[in-house]
């Protein structure tokens, strides 16, 4: 009889429950409010695929950005190559902000420009502009290489430059600060400042013309007009290299007289 009785509340207190449970379902089931979460859930869906659209737009013209900048930086480089300013070059492109919100150009719109100049620094810009809608700046590093002439031997000071002590290498253009030579020419007969070690670049600062004469040297003095020249002794007071004026004892009539260094040993006296 217990046992009964305890089986029949159990049982009314779950049909009770059950109840309850349709009827909190019916209450809260709105067809309307259901239709507000669709339209919401399709706005959703709207505005993301708008989201992915324009990130799609976005991403292309970044891409377009970097491929324009690229053709238009190896094409100018290029002709630098061609025109043999250098021997060859290589550089890297900056990274462009992806958070940049950029509209879509149209196809063959964009435009670019270095603003800097590469043979005087590795540190350059690009402006790239679409029109007058909107342009961005790209940093760009760019390193040059040029055909430079450096010793094939260690150098002290006061020797001269002969052909055999030169060979050609390619060096990066931001290490030659103190500038560089090219032709042998410009070199062949150059006196050293300070000491060149071997494989090292000739630069201007290192090198001097060479005295050709040097005070008490016995020398040669020339004389020469249109049509006489006349070649005597002499003493010279002065030192001097190619080119320089320097003082001159006439040995034989011991007057003092100016002259220009033509070559060692040798002093002209125009007329």
């Amino acid at each position: 009889m217990f046992l009964a009785n305890y089986q029949s509340e159990i049982r009314e207190y779950f049909d009770n429950k059950t109840k309850k449970h349709r009827q909190f379902a019916f209450a809260t089931y709105h067809p309307q409010r259901i239709g507000q979460k669709t339209k919401f859930h399709r706005l959703l869906a709207y505005f993301v695929l708008f989201f992915l659209s324009h990130a799609s737009f976005a991403n292309e013209t970044l891409d377009r950005i970097n491929t324009t900048a690229n053709e238009y930086l190896t094409h100018y480089l290029t002709d630098w190559v061609k025109s043999e300013k250098i021997s060859r070059f290589e550089f890297t492109l900056g990274k462009i902000d992806p958070r940049l919100s950029l509209s879509r150009c149209a196809r063959g719109t964009l435009s670019v420009e270095i603003l800097s100049n590469p043979m005087k620094t590795s540190r350059n810009s690009l402006k790239v502009a679409c029109g007058r809608s909107w342009s961005i700046v790209i940093s760009a590093k760019i390193t040059l290489f040029v055909p430079t002439l450096v010793s094939t031997r260690s150098l002290n000071r006061g020797d001269i430059v002969a052909a055999d002590d030169i060979t050609t290498k390619e060096i990066a253009l931001r290490e030659l600060r103190y500038g560089h030579y090219r032709y042998p020419s410009n070199l062949i007969g150059l006196s050293v400042k300070r000491t060149i070690v071997s494989g090292q670049a000739f630069s201007p600062p290192q090198l001097q013309p060479p005295q050709l004469v040097s005070k008490g040297d016995n020398v040669v003095i020339s004389a020469k007009s249109d049509i006489l020249t006349v070649r005597m002794t002499g003493t010279a007071l002065t030192n001097g290299k190619k080119g320089q004026q320097v003082l001159v004892k006439n040995n034989t009539s011991k007057r003092i007289v100016k002259g220009f260094v033509l070559r060692k040993g040798l002093i002209e006296i125009p007329l």
